[in-house]
């Protein structure tokens, strides 16, 4: 399991945005922050769905971001 922490730039192993762990929850799950579309949004995320964040990294196949 990855050790997190708070300003670590992460996204969803899935693909999507970056996102910056604001806070961390519990030993599972962190807060995380990022903004699309002009909105900041704020979303609490278990862990085990996170990697780190490598700019230029193509998304997983099948995905289009």
């Amino acid at each position: 399991m990855a050790n997190f922490r708070s300003g670590d730039i992460v996204r969803l192993k899935s693909g999507g945005h970056a996102m910056t762990i604001s806070s961390m929850i519990d030993n599972f799950s962190v807060n995380c922050t990022w903004a699309t579309g002009g909105e900041v949004k704020t979303e609490i995320i278990r862990i085990e769905a996170l990697e780190m964040f490598v700019p230029n990294k193509a998304p997983p196949v099948g995905r289009q971001d």
